[in-house]
């Protein structure tokens, strides 16, 4: 989750520096993290929305992001 992920960055990220490019993204829809769920306010799942043309704006973001 999001505090394991923010934990690898703190202790393992640096041995991955001169190998990866590394992007961490360990809270794709802060919305639903603080209401604790797992679907943004348009009741779309973004953890299940990784894909060209997503409904879930956040996962188009990232996607966006990553994706060449």
């Amino acid at each position: 989750g999001v505090h394991g992920a923010l934990q690898f960055l703190d202790q393992h990220a640096r041995d991955y520096a001169d190998r990866v490019n590394l992007v961490v993204a360990p809270c794709i829809s802060p919305w639903a993290y603080e209401r604790i769920h797992r679907w943004n306010p348009n009741a779309i799942d973004p953890n299940r929305s990784f894909y060209p043309g997503s409904p879930a704006g956040e996962s188009a973001a990232l996607l966006d992001l990553v994706w060449p």
